[in-house]
């Protein structure tokens, strides 16, 4: 794949539908189910690709992989070949494994996207965008409720039942209440997908409703992160909009805030958190549990790194060697065990853990080269994908895992959202020759 040009050929009106149909719903299953996200990265990476197949395109029409896509494929590798020195080779080989198949599966996919007749990609946008008033009528009616749907399934399929029983009030053996945070991965697919479907929408809606569409998608995002109190789901909803702000009113310099904390966050992660580590910040009384167990997590990492900080430990190591430990040390001052946890909830510092300063050199670079190519991107689209970016950079700073299948393929899935807005919304902005022309 990693071609440029758009595709002549058309689909049926049947097929159209259908593509529209499955897209929306990945994108519901997606809301609702999110620890299945990398089978439905699966199934729409495939559907687009059979889609681009009867449109007309052939394997002798296939190009490398653009710069961005090269880059990430360059980190999966990295994670595969860190099985040479990991502590936990197997693992490695899965992290490295997993991390090149999903980016695959979205270079293939964002490919399709930018090459697919243009009333396909419209079906494409339109199921996405079914499929988010779907998922999110879900999210909202579960969260107002106290999760109903989701007592009713773990009563009647006790082993559907995530987490563990601290999770829940039980009486006579029944689910009574769960808390609202069970919500809160479904609240992160809302947010990596806030900006891709904002832009849809304003291309896809008819005049009179594109402000309610763009109200009802923003407003239900920050209704669902509230209900299932995700503060990584605000963060990345706050520093997003403040790219969003600042690169419509001047967009060099929104793109260089972005990319300067980009850089930052990659490569100062490590000392920052030495710092609040050894400034005792976690014993902040005004801060929340969860946020004064991330410090320790963060800092107690950061003080590992540096028994490796070349190679790291090697990809997946860092989980696997926390679940052989049997007793912790309290830190300093503190009831939080010193620990790296499963996973640092920061994949910048993780980055570092792992696959030390080389790794995290690497995925500075994967976002430099993104953010390269969507600054070439024409004007019309280039505020929402840089906000787009930003709302991904703030999620991994303070969620999820590096190699935790499910969160890679919602970032993914949130990729081929955004490359599917602006092919219907700029239609020349894959052409090579509209990424020189580009203003600054």
């Amino acid at each position: 794949m990693g071609g440029m040009t758009a595709i002549a050929g058309e689909l049926g009106v049947p097929q159209s539908r259908l593509l529209g149909g499955i897209t929306a719903g990945v994108v519901t299953a997606m809301l609702i189910a999110p620890r299945g996200s990398w089978v439905y990265l699966i199934v729409l990476s495939a559907v687009l690709f059979a889609a681009l197949f009867q449109a007309g395109w052939r394997f002798n029409q296939m190009a490398r992989p653009t710069a961005a896509g090269t880059a990430l494929l360059g980190f999966g590798m990295l994670a595969l070949l860190s099985a040479a020195w990991a502590v936990v080779p197997a693992a490695a080989v899965r992290s490295g494994f997993a991390c090149l198949l999903e980016a695959g599966l979205a270079i293939i996919a964002t490919d399709c996207a930018a090459r697919l007749p243009e009333a396909v990609v419209r079906s494409v946008g339109k199921g996405m965008l079914a499929g988010f008033a779907i998922g999110m009528a879900f999210l909202l009616f579960e969260g107002v409720t106290g999760l109903f749907l989701h007592k009713l399934v773990f009563n009647a399929f006790p082993s559907f039942k995530p987490g563990n029983d601290q999770d829940y009030s039980i009486e006579a053996g029944k689910i009574v209440g769960i808390g609202g945070y069970m919500l809160k991965r479904n609240t992160s697919e809302a947010a990596l997908l806030l900006w891709p479907l904002l832009l849809l929408a304003q291309r896809l809606s008819p005049a009179r409703l594109v402000a309610p569409a763009i109200i009802a998608i923003a407003g239900s995002c920050a209704l669902g992160a509230y209900l299932s109190n995700h503060d990584s789901s605000f963060l990345a909803m706050v520093i997003s909009a403040g790219a969003f702000a600042l690169a419509s009113l001047a967009f060099s310099a929104g793109w260089w805030t972005v990319a300067a904390s980009w850089c930052a966050v990659n490569l100062l992660v490590v000392p920052v958190m030495l710092w609040e580590f050894q400034a005792r910040l976690y014993q902040l009384p005004w801060l929340q549990f969860s946020a004064q167990a991330r410090l320790v997590i963060w800092g107690y990492t950061a003080e590992q790194v540096l028994k490796a900080p070349v190679l790291g430990i090697g990809a997946g190591s860092g989980g696997v060697l926390f679940g052989r430990q049997t007793s912790f040390d309290m830190a300093p001052g503190s009831h939080q065990p010193l620990t790296t946890a499963n996973h640092q909830h920061d994949i910048f510092l993780q980055a570092w853990y792992e696959l030390g300063g080389i790794g995290a050199v690497a995925l500075c670079a994967v976002g430099l080269v993104a953010l390269w190519r969507l600054k070439r991107l024409p004007g019309p689209v280039r505020a929402y994908a840089l906000a787009a970016f930003a709302a991904g950079m703030g999620m991994v700073s303070t969620s999820y895992g590096l190699w935790q299948e499910w969160f890679e393929a919602s970032i993914a899935l949130s990729a081929i959202a955004l490359v599917t807005a602006i092919r219907l919304t700029s239609p020349g902005a894959f052409e090579l020759g509209q990424f020189r022309r580009a203003e600054n």
